[in-house]
């Protein structure tokens, strides 16, 4: 399970200031799926050209809660998004195979202050 807990909680930072694509994209399986109901990739590429879109990451992200097994985890964090300045949190379902993440399913939404 640690292994589970470090790979996805390596992924939930590499996004996060200072943005570390390569790192990111040493979590992600190549045929790595991604729905997160704003966004949705069939695969690694796609997502890397989506986290790529948004050069402006999120600021204060905390993680509120976080679940780990074996072969899947589940984060809920919320942040501010650096250029609109909006609160947002999500949830991610991330299941992972073989050392690497295959599937990530979650939900994005603004939150009131």
């Amino acid at each position: 399970m640690s292994s589970t807990k470090d790979l996805i909680l390596k992924y939930y930072n590499s996004w996060q200031e200072p943005v570390d694509l390569a790192e990111f994209r040493s979590c992600l399986d190549d045929n790595c799926t991604a729905d997160m109901g704003m966004f949705q990739a069939s695969n690694a590429g796609e997502l890397m050209s989506v986290v790529r879109s948004n050069p402006t990451p999120w600021k204060n992200v905390e993680l509120l809660d976080s679940t780990f097994s074996d072969d899947r985890g589940t984060i809920v964090y919320q942040g501010e998004d650096s250029l609109m300045g909006t609160k947002f949190r999500a949830c991610e379902s991330i299941e992972v195979k073989g050392g690497k993440i295959v599937k990530i399913v979650g939900l994005v939404g603004a939150v009131n202050d």
